[in-house]
């Protein structure tokens, strides 16, 4: 007669253990229900903090506007201060009236058109009366036509103006002539001209010809 106990090691099955990848897909799916995406909001890293260094983050909006709060991090982001981050909320747990808590996810590669170009009294003086300008590319590289009027000088000769604000005014712009009278105006010194998030003025040297079409080619350098 066999004696009725614990199963011998030979008769036991085989074993399943947790699936740790299934886990995290889990997780995944149930942050994902939570994370309220109509109210998610493009920021950028001010500061980073929390233990290990770089858990918790605070944010900055474009203008500059710190937001007085510290924001967790996704697991596995791996953040510098500058990033473009989105602030995703999470709603409060429990009471219907529980305050929510937010969550960073990046760094965010933002999606750049084509900036504006302006010349002009104001925005580009250096080309002159009746001067006109366009401009073909993105912010990160660009070409810039500028049809140079009467009466050119030094100075300003035109702005870009970019089609998603700069994380801070840390970059630099290399500009570059594409035909004979624009590599004479670059010889002549390029400068980077007080510019900031928003806007870049490119200023020149030497005035260039009148009535001419100089061409350019503008590359951003992030700072």
């Amino acid at each position: 007669m066999v004696a009725q106990g614990k199963p011998r090691l030979g008769e036991l099955g085989s074993a399943r253990l947790p699936d740790p990848t299934a886990h995290a897909g889990r997780a995944r799916e149930a942050t994902a229900t939570l994370v309220l995406p109509a109210s998610a909001e493009l920021l950028y890293v001010a500061s980073l903090g929390g233990v290990p260094l770089g858990s918790l983050a605070v944010l900055r909006r474009a203008d500059g506007t710190v937001l007085d709060e510290e924001v967790a991090v996704c697991a596995g982001a791996r953040l510098q201060v500058g990033d473009r981050v989105v602030r995703l909320p999470l709603p409060g747990r429990g009471r219907r009236d529980a305050a929510g808590s937010f969550v960073a996810l990046g760094p965010v590669n933002p999606v750049r058109g084509a900036p504006t170009v302006q010349v002009g009294p104001t925005f580009g003086p250096a080309a002159g009366s009746g001067a006109t300008a366009s401009v073909a590319g993105s912010d990160d590289y660009c070409r810039v036509t500028v049809n140079t009027g009467g009466g050119t000088g030094t100075g300003v000769l035109f702005t870009l103006t970019w089609s998603v604000p700069r994380p801070n005014a840390n970059y630099g712009v290399v500009v570059s002539g594409r035909n004979a009278a624009a590599r004479g105006v670059v010889a002549g010194g390029i400068a980077q001209s007080g510019a900031d998030t928003v806007q870049c003025p490119v200023g020149i040297g030497a005035a260039p010809p009148a009535s001419t079409q100089l061409l350019f080619n503008v590359v951003t350098v992030p700072g």
